[in-house]
């Protein structure tokens, strides 16, 4: 947003459920497929080895990208669902977040998955594959 009128609070633990209804919606096969590629399992391996960090927390990126773009595709099946939980961690209404311009919702959307704490659940899901 330009002129951004919202900050987005820490994620927490009950975000999770709004996530995984979301995710349902979007399909688990289709998340299962984004933790299902030879680099995943690759880091996996380093992870337990414990080395190459740096290649782990890449793979942590590429499936939070590879999340997102799943949830951009199927955005239509979960719009209810993204407008609560959007709501929840920025303190608009589900009407202001469904006003919001086209690239101030994909700023919105993307900010979540920027997350810090986004980023550390999926890095530590990968490495929790052991």
């Amino acid at each position: 947003m330009e002129n951004k009128v919202y900050e987005l609070r820490a994620l927490k633990a009950d975000d999770l459920f709004v996530m995984l209804k979301i995710i349902n919606k979007i399909g688990l096969q289709e998340v299962r497929e984004c933790f299902n590629s030879v680099e995943v399992k690759q880091a996996i391996s380093n992870s337990a080895d414990g080395k190459d960090e740096a290649f782990v927390s890449a793979v942590g990126m590429r499936i939070m990208f590879d999340v997102a773009s799943l949830i951009v595709a199927k955005l239509p099946d979960c719009k209810t669902d993204l407008y609560s939980f959007l709501a929840s961690l920025s303190g608009l209404k589900e009407k202001e977040i469904a006003d919001l311009s086209m690239v101030d919702f994909y700023d919105m959307v993307l900010a979540v998955f920027k997350k810090e704490e986004f980023k550390d659940f999926f890095q530590r899901l990968v490495g929790s594959f052991k």
